[in-house]
């Protein structure tokens, strides 16, 4: 605020201009040593010891409720960060030690890329956890229709291939069972032995004259 002065009056105040000059230079002695009112300079070049400071009010009230010391700002000092830099921070609400999980991180952005979008589960990707297949050998799995019901027909299964083998209609090597039509047929070497009938008969088949023995 502005300092206002009461001057004594020329031609009068003969009892009170004393007082009044004593006021004045009271006021102006308060409002300079800061302990009533205030002074409001306008000028064009504030100098500092000598030196003129260029800094305009905006800028200089950047540093309004600034209480960072000069050690921390001087953190800044040659780093060569350059605001564009800097602004990536802007509305960062990430904490330090959120931050620091990135700390040694190698991955690309491409792949970090690849999780866009996943929505598995911390216990649905820890199913993953121990498995030794390759990448061809999961992509068998590629295309296929079956539902997680029918994979799950698997579970448990201890039947070696040559087990599972023996149920393959086609085989032309060893035993195979298969289901034809109405019949079930026990093969040897592609070669139909003997049948079940859906009638259940058990009998040899119909060209087989050989009788096998176990």
């Amino acid at each position: 605020m502005a300092i206002t002065i009461t001057k004594p009056t020329i031609g009068g105040s003969e009892d009170t201009w004393g007082l009044t000059i004593n006021n004045a230079l009271d006021d102006v002695a308060a409002a300079l040593n800061g302990t009533a009112g205030t002074v409001a300079p306008d000028h064009t070049v504030l100098t500092i010891n000598g030196t003129n400071v260029t800094s305009t009010a905006a800028e200089l009230n950047i540093l309004d409720g600034v209480t960072a010391t000069a050690a921390e700002l001087n953190i800044l000092d040659g780093a060569g960060v350059t605001t564009a830099e800097l602004n990536i921070l802007d509305g960062v609400t990430a904490t330090t030690a959120e931050l620091n999980i990135l700390d040694g991180v190698t991955a690309t952005a491409t792949e970090l890329n690849i999780l866009d979008g996943v929505t598995a589960t911390t216990a649905e990707l820890n199913i993953l956890d121990g498995v030794t297949s390759t990448t061809a050998e999961l992509n068998i799995l590629d295309g296929v229709t079956a539902t997680t019901a029918e994979l799950n027909i698997m579970d448990g299964v201890t039947a070696t291939a040559t087990e599972i083998n023996l149920l393959d209609g086609g085989a032309t090597s060893g035993w195979a069972i298969n289901a034809n039509g109405t019949n079930l047929e026990f093969k040897y070497n592609g070669t139909v032995v003997f049948k079940m009938t859906s009638t259940g008969t058990f009998q040899a088949a119909d060209d087989i004259q050989a009788v096998v023995t176990f």
